[in-house]
């Protein structure tokens, strides 16, 4: 239906001015830095950060940096403050993240990985929210013609919403034309209900040609269906001609438009650069609690987002509550029929060439979702929409292309795409911390409480203080809630769009189920009960890394506040249902007694998650200082010694399993395992997890560097470099490392430094006697300013029976270690007797005994017999460790297997015996000097330990 009022012959300007609304905070009489400003200044500051690590520091150095930038540019005192916020928050971020990835554990990659990913996929989001926020300057406008000179056709495509809810739309749409046409006599305008609830099979559809035509304004029904939304509008618009000049206004069958909105859109599009003028979506029903708590989410969008999106001109089209040119829609075949989110598909192809113009101001008002189930699935649609966008349209988006979009177009597309990717980082978020807490491997290594603390706090602090700042007085607690809460149905849509599976579109409904279903929560109970079990482990495990407990805890008690509100909100939607009681003839009685039942207000309830939020960080703080003070590292002690233990050393080809093969061989338990590491290599957190679990010690050899091809080795093994402090950030790697790790760890630094094949040697390559107690107290110095108090200080000569002139002082060493390698074809030394010598020169010390031979099997089986039996015999021996492998670099597996504990079975019955004996009988106290005096300084330990010398991991 064409209405029109006396149309004047002359040309008319519009009588409303043509002004573009936006945020306040962008009304500015300054220009701000430019998009390459700001992208060269974070990332100079990033490539800083990521080689400094500065962490709390950068608060302050990010404040003088934004408050240097706003005086520079004479700032009003808002737009001041959200440039800080924003400077602080992404110089934060990128702090945090460089710091994030360092201390990623990588050999747990599959809790590790996904646990990073998720969390650059905040950083990036959280960077992009400070762009989108920063007081940019809109372009202005250029009007140069009268679009009211220009047909006007408003759609409001219906499925099934039903008459109660079409009446009040039309009839306001009416009340807006007839405000339009008494502003501009001479315009045009056509009402046109599209209805397709014929081709959806809805029972009433001629019910909605009925009430169209009551109420005076066309009917288009479509018999064939196809397109949903937008098939139905490109129908209906090429049936009415709404083509070439035209305008279009697109309602949703629930959107009650104001009197003036037709004045208002209309206005921007005197600038003929301009293809559509979108307005924000705000819900009329905010007595219901989830359109209330859906509403707040909403308003981060339309209220605070949008604004900034248009200043670069990047807001898209929102299918409601615009007006659009139809040459732009023409130009790219009308609104795209393959996406349940024909907009934003429509946007990307149009930003390129058109430009959009966002009205902060309320001119229409519709109906929210009505409960908890057509929220989620509101939430699922747009999901699948805007993720499957980005599958089509990812070339538009990433690719540089002629007459393509701008950066700042790219980069808020982008942001909009994966926006609700975010239910993948909140599932991760939900499940990392319960995986470690249950698995025991961290995806964190190398870090303490306190260090995460420096990183994350000001990336966290600031991060927050901008949202707030900036979303005052507009969204809350209640928006971020219930978008926590949709994080299962977002993980639907990731699947759909992965896997191409079609979805069926589907309007959110109009009218409340009246059916208590509690389907839709089953995942928030699943991580509702994940987050009980994690912390049942956190509390009752004691094989874990204390700083990871500390964080995967705080985390998890976040998780649970959120997931509790988001319970909240579901009670409070079920309590205004008809509840459908199991007993129907009570059901009456029930409900008279409990109406005394007073309902808290929402109110209360979002004061109630944020007074959970801070209880539940309060107590998770203390929790955790007790998780630490159970773990915190105590210093080590060797106790007191009854029995030996028996454990391994290895090399790596062998860690993972020998030690299962020799405890099923053996019939006993391994109560340490060794291996050799150079200073580069990091300490091997899982592996030591592993054993912890399993009542064992670790024990590693640390070496300063290997020999090369030339056989010298590297300048910084030298003794008086690793004392000047050429290896300390190596060493406090390893001492942060150890640390952490909570349990009792053994190492060996130094070894066989008293001789000249040492990598690290006191009488060759410029090394003196000397040299050796300094690097030992410098090393030591590191661990102990580290806090590494865990850590048992193996001293391991080559001759421990003679190494006056090279050991530190006795009160630095906690063990002594004597490793006794015998060859074949060689003479193999009496056990007893360099015991003994080792006793005579550390009366006090406990001793690691180390052996290994290979060699005939009926000597190897004596041999190892005499070892036992010394070992018996003699008092405060801490270990019998078998090195079970060829002492050789290039070894073979043939090899390996003679210098094996079961290389034959006379060795396997021998080692068998001993294993059995020593870890049974109580073990004398006599005195070493009683054990052959006659030897105690004459055997030289060298003779028996020269081949281990140049063992390391293969």
């Amino acid at each position: 239906m064409l209405l029109t009022k006396n149309d004047p012959q002359q040309q008319v300007i519009p009588q409303e001015p043509v002004v573009l609304s936006v945020p306040s905070a962008q009304r500015q009489r300054w220009e701000p830095l430019s998009a390459v400003g700001i992208a060269g200044t974070l990332l100079v500051a990033g490539i800083v950060i990521s080689w400094l690590q500065v962490g709390g520091w950068i608060v302050l150095g990010a404040l003088v940096m934004a408050g240097t930038l706003m005086w520079w540019q004479h700032a009003e005192r808002r737009p001041a403050l959200t440039m800080t916020l924003a400077f602080v928050t992404g110089i934060a971020a990128i702090d945090y993240l460089t710091w994030r990835l360092a201390v990623t554990n990588w050999a747990n990659w599959w809790i590790a990985v996904p646990l990073v990913l998720a969390e650059a996929f905040g950083v990036i989001h959280t960077i992009g929210l400070q762009v989108t926020l920063w007081p940019w300057t809109p372009p202005p406008l250029h009007p140069t013609t009268d679009p009211t000179r220009q047909p006007l056709f408003v759609f409001i495509p219906t499925v099934n919403e039903g008459e109660s809810v079409l009446t009040p739309t039309i009839q306001a749409a009416k009340v807006a034309r007839d405000a339009y046409l008494d502003a501009y006599p001479h315009g045009q305008v056509r009402i046109i209900v599209c209805n397709d609830g014929r081709v959806a099979g809805t029972s009433d559809w001629q019910r909605t040609e009925q009430v169209a035509q009551r109420l005076g304004v066309e009917c288009i029904t479509r018999e064939v269906g196809g397109g949903a939304k937008a098939g139905n509008i490109e129908h209906a618009r090429t049936l009415v001609g709404a083509t070439g000049a035209a305008l279009l206004v697109i309602f949703d069958a629930d959107q009650i438009a104001h009197p003036t909105c037709f004045i208002r859109l209309i206005a921007p599009l005197a600038d003929v650069a301009v293809g559509w003028v979108q307005s924000g979506q705000y819900y009329s029903n905010v007595g219901n609690p989830v359109a209330k708590w859906a509403q707040d989410q909403q308003a981060l969008f339309y209220r605070i987002l949008c604004g900034g999106k248009a200043a670069q001109n990047a807001a898209f089209i929102c299918g409601t509550n615009v007006m659009l040119r139809a040459a732009a829609l023409d130009e790219i075949g009308g609104l795209p029929q393959d996406s349940v989110t024909e907009d934003f598909a429509a946007s990307i192809r149009l930003h390129s060439h058109w430009r959009s113009v966002f009205l902060d101001e309320e001119l229409a008002t519709g109906l929210g979702p009505m409960d908890m189930p057509s929220y989620l699935k509101q939430q699922r649609r747009w999901a699948i929409g805007t993720l499957g966008v980005l599958r089509t349209h990812w070339r538009d988006i990433f690719l540089p292309q002629r007459r393509g979009l701008t950066v700042a177009q790219r980069f808020q597309y982008f942001l909009a795409c994966t926006h609700y990717l975010c239910g993948v980082r909140d599932a991760i978020y939900i499940v990392a911390p319960v995986l470690f807490l249950l698995t025991g491997m961290p995806a964190v290594r190398g870090s303490t409480l306190a260090l995460f603390l420096w990183h994350f706090l000001p990336y966290w602090g600031a991060s927050m203080a901008a949202f707030w700042f900036a979303s005052r007085r507009i969204t809350g607690l209640r928006g971020v809630i219930i978008g926590f809460g949709s994080f299962p149905y977002l993980l639907e849509s990731v699947v759909q769009v992965f896997w191409q599976r079609k979805h069926r579109f589907a309007v959110t409904a109009k009218q409340r189920d009246a059916t208590v279903r509690w389907r839709h929560l089953s995942v928030h109970g699943i991580a509702v009960v994940l987050c009980l079990v994690g912390l049942v482990a956190a509390i009752f495990g004691t094989h874990l890394q204390p700083t990871s407990v500390a964080i995967s805890v705080i985390w998890i008690l976040y998780t649970l506040a959120m997931l509790l509100g988001f319970f909240w909100l579901a009670l409070r939607d079920m309590w205004l249902r008809e509840f459908a009681w199991p007993f129907t003839r009570w059901q009456r009685e029930v409900r008279r007694n409990l109406e005394w039942v007073k309902v808290p207000s929402l109110e209360f309830a979002w004061r109630s998650v944020a007074l959970m939020v801070v209880l539940g960080t309060v107590g998770g703080t203390l929790f955790v200082k007790n998780v630490q003070a159970a773990n915190t590292p105590t210093t080590f002690t060797t106790g007191t010694i009854t029995t030996p233990r028996f454990g391994l050393s290895l090399p790596v080809a062998l860690l993972k399993t020998r030690p299962d093969v020799v405890k099923s061989d053996l019939h006993t338990p391994l109560g340490i395992i060794g291996r050799t590491q150079v200073i580069g290599d990091s300490f091997d957190v899982t592996w030591a997890e592993h054993l912890a679990s399993q009542q064992t010690i670790p024990w590693v050899t640390l070496q300063f560097g290997q020999v090369g091809p030339g056989g010298q080795p590297p300048l910084r093994a030298s003794l008086v470099g690793i004392t000047n402090g050429v290896d300390d950030s190596d060493l406090l790697r390893w001492a942060n490392q150890m640390r952490d790790y909570g349990h009792a760890v053994l190492l060996t630094v130094l070894l066989h430094d008293d001789r000249n094949w040492a990598v690290s040697s006191a009488v060759a390559h410029g090394g003196i006697p000397a040299d050796s107690a300094h690097a030992w107290a410098h090393i030591q110095a590191v661990f102990h300013r580290a806090g590494a108090k865990n850590v048992g200080w193996v001293w391991a000569p080559a001759d421990p029976a003679h190494d006056q002139l090279y050991a530190p002082p006795p009160a630095t060493i906690d063990l002594v270690l004597l490793s006794m390698i015998s060859y074949p074809h060689t003479q193999w030394v009496d056990p007893a007797a360099i015991i003994a010598a080792v006793r005579h020169r550390y009366p006090s010390k406990p001793l690691i005994i180390e052996a290994s031979a290979a060699g005939n099997a009926q000597q190897k089986a004596r041999w190892l017999t005499q070892v036992g039996q010394a070992v018996k015999q003699s008092h405060n021996i801490y270990a019998l460790i078998y090195h079970d492998g060829s002492p050789a670099i290039n070894a073979t597996v043939a090899d390996d297997h003679a210098w094996s504990l079961t290389s034959d079975p006379a060795s396997q019955a021998a080692m068998r015996a001993i294993v059995t004996t020593i870890t049974t009988a109580q073990v004398p106290v006599a005195p070493a000097s009683s054990l052959h005096p006659h030897l105690t300084e004459n055997v030289d330990c060298a003779q028996v330990t020269c081949a281990i010398a140049e063992r390391k991991d293969r």
